[in-house]
């Protein structure tokens, strides 16, 4: 009702109609995810793994996602929409990536909103250790502090792929390594090692040398603060085990050794910096940052190292 009064006290009244409306969108708000294939090659996504928060005035009735089904073929990075619709019929979208993987069992981005969050699940946090800290989108490592997690809840890891982004700040450090898979109860441990046998040189670290040859033709680092992709596949057949390690794509030395082992859930651990530990006790340190870091339970092909170093030297825009 509206009422109006005139200066004698006259008044009149009409009844009017008051419409509101809500044309605010939705504010979506999306996040990256890793997704691992199934046995049959599939894998699906729901709108709640990659909705980070969104939220609207009026409050959220749907969300729909543009591609919810994953096969083979989709391996990689995939671009995926989310679509969020309120009670007035008001949508907006945000496109997020879905990383498609088989076998992925360990997925760290330094860059990301959770660095230290395994993205596959399978890990526990990241625990610091010493002077070791993200930085600028990156995993600063130094000489006298590592990073380490644990608690894996997947199943064992015999043949596999280790793969990390990483920059050597100083060149003369020695012995510490880019990625290891490490036992925790006992002395068991494959790494990508800087330096330890060779200055400068990358080699495939192992418990006693067990599994470590020396590469040919190698690679020795020139540049410092050049961020790389460093790679090792391991494809163990029965006691036998191929190892090859490539550097941004490129095959540096492969060989074959007769000391194949594995990992059994709940006695391994992810390190970064250290090339092993013996307890809480750090053995061997690198100077140096990584932005992102992979695990595999089986050997990736060459085709796929080079694949997945294509993928994300596009979006880190590092090297030329």
């Amino acid at each position: 009702v509206f009422e109006v009064t005139d200066v004698h006290g006259n008044t009149n009244a009409t009844n009017v109609t008051v419409t509101v409306i809500d044309d605010i969108a939705p504010n979506v708000i999306t996040k990256n995810i890793t997704v691992e294939l199934n046995e049959n090659g599939n894998a699906s996504i729901t709108p709640e793994m990659v909705n980070d928060g969104s939220s609207d005035n009026c409050g959220i009735v749907s969300y729909t996602l543009d591609v919810t089904d994953f096969s083979c073929d989709n391996i990689g990075e995939n671009t995926v929409n989310l679509i969020a619709t309120d009670a007035s019929g008001n949508s907006n979208a945000s496109n997020s990536s879905a990383n498609i993987s088989e076998g992925l069992v360990g997925s760290w981005d330094f860059g990301g909103e959770n660095p230290l969050v395994d993205l596959t699940g399978n890990w526990g946090d990241l625990e610091l250790r010493g002077n070791t800290s993200i930085s600028n989108g990156t995993l600063d490592l130094n000489t006298n502090g590592f990073a380490r997690t644990t608690g894996y809840s997947g199943h064992s890891i015999s043949s596999k792929t280790l793969i990390s982004y990483v920059a050597i700040e100083n060149l003369n450090a020695r012995s510490g390594s880019a990625m290891t898979i490490d036992g925790v109860s006992n002395d068991n441990f494959d790494a990508i090692v800087y330096a330890e046998r060779q200055p400068y040189r990358w080699m495939s670290g192992s418990s006693y040398f067990r599994r470590t040859r020396d590469l040919s033709p190698g690679f020795a680092e020139s540049q410092p603060n050049q961020m790389v992709q460093m790679a090792v596949t391991y494809q163990n057949s029965g006691s036998t085990v191929t190892i090859s390690v490539y550097r941004d794509g490129i095959l540096i030395g492969s060989y074959n050794s007769g000391n194949a082992s594995s990992w059994l859930p709940g006695n391994m651990e992810i390190l970064f910096g250290a090339r092993h530990s013996i307890g809480n006790t750090q053995i061997g340190g690198l100077d140096g940052r990584v932005s992102k870091a992979l695990l595999y339970n089986r050997a990736l092909s060459q085709e796929e190292i080079t694949q997945n170093y294509k993928a994300y030297k596009s979006r880190f825009g590092l090297w030329e």
